[in-house]
């Protein structure tokens, strides 16, 4: 088998507001990479409705379904959102309008035909201001008379005063609109999921028949316990490096059983799998919070803890990776960032979820090393080139919280790995690794790596090795896969065939060797069974 046709795998579950007339699609899993994005947002992504203020819109919601990652963009999001596109188009009307010198009467004319439903008030004089237009007719008038304007200037001065005012409330309807739409729920995490997966192909270079591969599926919010059995069926054939869970959890009841089965699932399927917390894991408001509490190990103990303790006992704990501290996507459009084509503002942040973080790092570590094992490797191993905004601590970073080496000793103890910004640099990092149970995640991407490599070198073979060739072409393999990944072969590698089991057709293999430094820090040999 070549070595470059071994690339890694890395599955992504993502998951999206049920379709508007609540269909759930059964699961659909692509292969994505830089060139293809835009077709697979195309492909996976369900419309959603928005709600918004009957005031400004009649119908009272607003259907948004992306074609690719710069829908989410606010100038596209009026050409794309038919609503909106209505009200943003009456608005250039109202402004060319203007310029050519129409009347109030063949503007509002114009809109009351083209667009019906937008809720002007088209009226240019009511009775209310009769009055107060007559004294100010009266001032102009006498103005008029000094400097003895033209009566052809003098009519210009009163056309479009009515157009103005409508102008003024279409673009207040659609900044509005545009607040309720970046300011809902779901948009916002359809948007930092996507963003989360352009971050990991941009981060990770994923193009097609590169070392990193990238498929993704999608499932509703409260279907996930339902797709990991789908999954372990149809990863049989082909079971991934690395699985990223986009999937927040806390310390509820439901959230707990829903560890469970992650667990159960990474367990038997043999191949790390990560998703993630936030601060209200530890019931705070923020991270910013954090510092409020004691070394972080004591305050789990808590009896409310109790069910979380006891999952890290679990023997899937070894391949499952929490992980926390989201980092910025973008910063919120206002003044320091202003969005098109009208002005409004956000208040805070778009934030993506640090799994997409911490599997940048790992697609980062194969690229640069052949390996995913080096992705704590800082300065080389970085997710570079982000946002940064001020943090509540003070100062500029990348991540919602920076924490020092103390807490982050505190939080990888009790089995969260934290990503973190580089204060005052734009890039985050990986600073320590491990596991849900407290141990090593490098070493089981390394363990993955190679099981999976022999799996599919043995499917290759099939039955065409006799017995007592296999161990040379088992060996002759492994010594490619090192070599070819820029690492010199382990000088004490050994594929021996073992005595088989009775009535067994199987023929069991023992591999045993040291992993070179350069991919993984251990001293220890490694010994292998495999059938």
């Amino acid at each position: 088998m070549k070595t470059a046709d071994y690339n890694f795998h890395i599955l992504a579950v993502v998951s999206f507001p049920q379709d508007i007339e609540g269909r759930t699609d059964p699961m659909d899993m692509i292969d994505i990479d830089l060139d293809t994005l835009d077709e697979a947002i195309n492909r996976i992504s369900h419309t959603i409705s928005i709600p918004v203020p009957k005031k400004l819109c009649p119908a009272g919601y607003l259907f948004f379904k992306p074609s690719g990652i710069k829908d989410f963009r606010p100038h596209n999001l009026v050409k794309t959102i038919p609503y909106l596109k209505d009200v943003s188009d009456a608005l250039d009307f109202i402004d060319d309008s203007l310029k050519k010198g129409l009347t109030d009467d063949q503007i509002a004319g114009q809109i009351l035909r083209r667009w019906p439903k937008l809720p002007l008030d088209l009226s240019s004089h009511t009775k209310q201001t009769v009055k107060v237009e007559q004294k100010e007719k009266s001032a102009v008038d006498n103005l008029l008379k000094m400097v003895a304007m033209p009566e052809d200037q003098e009519q210009h001065i009163y056309k479009g005063r009515g157009a103005e005012v409508w102008r003024s409330q279409t673009e207040m309807i659609l900044s509005r609109l545009l607040e309720e739409v970046f300011a809902y729920n779901d948009f916002r995490h359809m948007e930092s999921t996507w963003k989360g997966v352009e971050t990991i192909l941009k981060q990770g270079n994923i193009r097609h028949g590169g070392p990193v591969k990238l498929s993704i599926c999608s499932c509703s919010s409260d279907s996930l316990a339902t797709i990991l059995d789908q999954l372990k069926s149809l990863l049989s054939n082909e079971i991934p490096n690395l699985i990223i869970l986009d999937y927040l959890i806390d310390n509820s009841a439901p959230s707990i059983e829903l560890l469970k089965r992650i667990l159960d699932f990474a367990g038997d399927i043999l191949v790390p799998t990560m998703l993630w917390i936030d601060h209200r894991f530890f019931y705070l408001n923020n991270w910013s919070e954090l510092k409020r509490l004691p070394y972080i190990k004591h305050h789990l103990e808590d009896m409310a803890y109790a069910k979380w303790r006891k999952l890290r006992d679990n023997a899937g704990s070894d391949w499952v990776v929490i992980t926390c501290n989201r980092f910025m996507g973008r910063p919120p459009y206002g003044n320091d960032n202003p969005p098109r084509p009208v002005f409004f503002r956000e208040n805070e942040p778009l934030w993506i979820s640090p799994v997409w973080g911490m599997g940048s790092l790992i697609a980062k570590s194969m690229n640069i090393y052949g390996w995913p094992t080096r992705f704590t490797d800082y300065p080389k191993i970085a997710i570079e080139d982000l946002e940064v905004a001020e943090v509540h601590e003070g100062g500029i970073t990348c991540t919602e919280a920076v924490f020092n080496e103390d807490r982050i000793m505190q939080l990888v103890e009790v089995g969260i790995i934290p990503i973190t910004g580089v204060m005052m640099k734009d890039m985050a990092i990986a600073p320590k690794e491990g596991t849900f149970s407290g141990g090593s995640l490098r070493f089981q991407l390394f363990f993955n790596r190679i099981i999976g490599f022999i799996f599919r070198l043995k499917q290759e073979i099939g039955n065409n090795a006799k017995d007592s060739n296999l161990p040379q072409m088992v060996k002759s393999a492994l010594i490619g896969l090192f070599k070819d990944t820029g690492h010199s072969p382990p000088q004490d590698l050994s594929v021996q065939i073992a005595t088989p089991q009775k009535e067994s057709n199987e023929l069991p293999l023992v591999i045993e060797f040291t992993p070179p430094a350069s991919i993984i820090p251990i001293s220890e040999r490694l010994k292998f069974f495999l059938s």
